[in-house]
């Protein structure tokens, strides 16, 4: 009987516990370049302590995150994959022979192995698939490297349940 009554003390303590601040947050923003003008393309992470990051693209200067755990979370934003991807279609447009490693061993970005075979026989693709990568580049905006690192960015936010918004302007930082 003394075991029932403990383990449902222990019981009520965890329900407890997870009914008063351990829900999720949603958060929505916008996010201003260096430059001050909307940042067109990149990823916003929250890295609550204790859980997974979760992530989101920014896209024409707005985001929307959904289920960040409550907490305080810390934020990193990045965009040089941008570039990278971009860079790395237009060189491997110049050589379509189906998906193959880059030069340095690392293995190909689905979205640029995916790219690759679509691309592989049909000049339209290419094409296609060049313009893509001269649009994004277009796109790109550095951002200073700190920013990438959830503990140096200077970013944080005390997420709660329900809907946040947390805006950034980089042209500030």
């Amino acid at each position: 009987r003394r075991r029932e009554t403990r383990r449902a003390k222990k019981a009520a303590v965890v329900f407890l516990a997870a009914a008063a601040g351990c829900g999720k947050g949603n958060i929505s923003g916008t996010v201003k370049g260096p430059d001050g003008q909307p940042l067109p393309l990149g990823r916003i992470t929250f890295t609550p302590s204790g859980a997974p990051a979760v992530g989101g693209e920014v896209v024409d200067g707005k985001y929307a995150v959904q289920n960040v755990p409550a907490g305080e979370t810390k934020v990193s934003l990045d965009t040089s994959y941008i570039k990278e991807q971009a860079e790395l279609a237009l060189k491997s447009s110049h050589q379509v022979r189906g998906p193959q490693p880059p030069a340095g061993g690392k293995d190909l970005p689905p979205a640029a192995a995916a790219q690759l075979e679509k691309m592989n026989g049909n000049p339209a693709a290419a094409a296609a698939a060049v313009e893509h990568a001269k649009e994004q580049l277009a796109k790109y905006r550095a951002i200073p490297e700190n920013l990438t690192r959830p503990n140096d960015s200077g970013l944080h936010l005390a997420v709660k349940a329900g809907d946040n918004t947390f805006d950034v302007d980089l042209s500030a930082k």
